[in-house]
């Protein structure tokens, strides 16, 4: 039994065919996209956009001291837009369209001299113009953004304001100038800290906490890569199960199974040491990609008590499949088609080539709890995911299940045939 397996497992090392399906094809299928996209991570590049300013508002006689338009020139020149907008200042409106027009600068804005007094209730109606090249889209809008922005939060610390003058004088009391710019300031201050935010997804009213046992990707593509890699490895397990099984019909037809029947060695043993080369190359292949996985990807399998759990179900599952599926095939030509139709087909319904969807439909999974694979994925996926014992264990004990009974059916199949 020790011979036939070692004999088999070196056969099986030395094939490019198995190789190729045990390791290069699994690798290539999650590490193109991972070379792909993982640029990714640190941001798509962004041409600066230039901005030539111009600003030529004046105060109001009850703010002297106070302009518009300087607060909106601060935003244009803070270090958080310096890698999208390079800034400049100028002093002529036409001076400012004509540097568009020859494009020694990609947009113009002009703040009118009534900014200040249209913003604080003047009767007079004011404009802010933004000029740019036509050809342009991104850093026009990026700069429209930020105009619309400093209005909408000049406004708002207008009406914070008025309302505290309002509820000052329901008490009897004034609210003096000093008080009222102190409360736009404020109110600024906040109307920031909401936008910066919001800006990175998360609302000042919500406090998010990450649990313990999940660790953050580096990327976005690293956590993208795991699912894929894993999807890969389950798809191509079964594959290098179903072909390593072959070898019992390889050796059927060359005749050299049915002289290895008629030596003293048992037929239980010698079937016995071929179903070992399956487990053994499936064993081989699950730990070589989880590892190369994680040395290469960064990929966060999981609890390592857990990983062993499914990489076991995996390598009982696929080789005990693949057995049952050479029991009933009569010849390798006839092998190979099935073996590729039934391996695809139950591996795309168990998930493994959808393992990315973020929300799949339910039916969906559904579908995957006919198939091992399906239970695999699932059991892995919570792994991967910091999920509960129970949670992670089920999945495997039934993945492992199925795989043994596929086992039992194709060894007594085996045994009639060869009788």
């Amino acid at each position: 039994m020790f011979y036939i397996a070692l004999k088999d497992l070196m056969r099986s090392l030395r094939s490019p065919f198995t190789l190729a399906f045990m390791l290069i094809l699994p690798l290539l299928e999650a590490g193109l996209p991972y070379l792909a996209f993982s640029n990714l991570s640190s941001g798509l590049p962004v041409q600066t956009t230039r901005v030539l300013l111009v600003n030529l508002d004046r105060p109001v006689e009850q703010y002297p001291d106070f302009l518009a338009g300087n607060l909106l020139a601060d935003m244009f020149r803070n270090d958080e837009l310096g890698d999208l907008l390079d800034t400049t200042v100028g002093d002529s409106e036409a001076a400012a369209r004509a540097a568009v027009d020859s494009r020694e600068t990609d947009v113009a804005v002009i703040i009118p001299s009534g900014l200040t007094a249209a913003l604080f209730g003047g009767e007079g109606r004011t404009e802010i113009e933004i000029y740019h090249d036509p050809a342009l889209t991104l850093g026009p809008a990026v700069v429209r953004d930020v105009v619309t922005n400093f209005l909408d939060g000049f406004a708002g610390s207008l009406i914070a304001a008025d309302t505290a003058a309002r509820r000052a004088a329901e008490d009897g009391a004034l609210l003096d100038d000093n008080s009222r710019l102190e409360i736009m300031r404020r109110y600024g201050d906040w109307a920031q800290g909401v936008g910066e935010s919001l800006g990175q997804g998360i609302h000042p009213a919500v406090r998010y906490e990450a649990s313990a046992r999940v660790q953050p990707s580096e990327s976005v593509m690293k956590a993208q890569i795991g699912p894929i890699m894993l999807g890969m490895l389950v798809f191509f397990a079964f594959f290098t199960g179903a072909i390593s099984a072959q070898s019992l019909l390889h050796e059927a037809e060359q005749g050299t199974l049915a002289r290895l029947f008629r030596t003293p060695a048992s037929k239980t043993a010698i079937l016995t040491g071929k179903f070992a080369t399956v487990e053994i190359l499936l064993a081989l292949q699950v730990i070589l990609l989880i590892g190369i996985g994680k040395a290469l990807f960064g990929i966060a399998w999981g609890d390592p008590i857990l990983v062993i759990l499914n990489g076991s179900a995996l390598v009982v599952a696929a080789g005990g499949f693949g057995i049952m599926l050479i029991a009933f095939m009569r010849t390798t030509r006839q092998a190979f088609l099935v073996m590729g139709g039934a391996v695809i087909l139950t591996g795309m319904a168990g998930g493994t080539m959808t393992t990315w969807f973020v929300n799949p439909p339910a039916l969906f999974e559904t579908v995957n709890l006919f198939t091992p694979q399906g239970w695999i994925l699932r059991g892995f996926s919570a792994a991967m995911r910091g999920g509960g014992t129970i949670e992670a264990a089920v999945p495997a004990a039934v993945g492992t299940g199925l795989g043994l009974i596929f086992l039992w059916i194709g060894v007594h199949k085996l045994k009639a045939k060869f009788a």
